[in-house]
């Protein structure tokens, strides 16, 4: 019995040492693709934002005709350093 006592309790110090690592979510994830050839709109205004959680906020928008692209951003919901601050990131790729 306090074999396991013991065991417990490690296991609730690693927890409260590493808090971001033992309850990360998977990522949030957004794409928006438009453009010949897309599911999305072949010419125009493409606007969006993706706010992830309180940690970052990206904007992005193009506006003209005969453009394609694709704009992704990531909220990896990691809380890496332990202050409740996420690992994000964006990227966007246009072909004209």
């Amino acid at each position: 019995m306090k074999k396991l006592i013991g065991i417990a309790l490690v296991l609730a110090l690693a927890v409260m040492l590493v808090p971001g690592a033992a309850f990360a979510a998977d990522p949030t994830t957004l794409t928006v693709d438009w453009g010949p050839g897309t599911t999305g709109p072949s010419s125009g205004y493409i606007g969006t934002t993706f706010t992830a959680g309180n940690d970052a906020v990206y904007s992005f928008y193009t506006d003209g005709t005969g453009i394609a692209g694709s704009f992704h951003a990531v909220d990896s919901n990691d809380n890496p350093y332990g202050y409740g601050i996420d690992s994000t990131n964006s990227s966007t790729s246009m072909q004209m």
